[in-house]
């Protein structure tokens, strides 16, 4: 997990971005002026509890969404709030 979060933290340092989440999430980030971290746990967080409410809501297993989901959202959590 420190490894993935030293990884963030190197992009954003940067301005590189890897992916089209962390883009959206440092979009976010300037243009609100909130801190990069509360914005990116708020978003990991906000995505797993909508895949969870849509597979509810269509009567479906909840396909993609196993405890490594859950704990990688939680646990990345507090390594970037550091």
């Amino acid at each position: 997990m420190f490894v993935t979060a030293l990884g963030v933290f190197l992009c954003v340092k940067t301005n590189f971005v890897l992916t089209p989440t962390e883009g959206i999430v440092q979009t976010i980030s300037e243009v609100f002026h909130i801190a990069f971290s509360a914005v990116k746990n708020t978003f990991d967080v906000s995505l797993v509890v909508i895949s969870t409410l849509l597979c509810v809501f269509n009567d479906t297993e909840l396909y993609g969404i196993g405890v490594g989901t859950v704990l990688s959202a939680v646990y990345r959590t507090n390594y970037r709030s550091i």
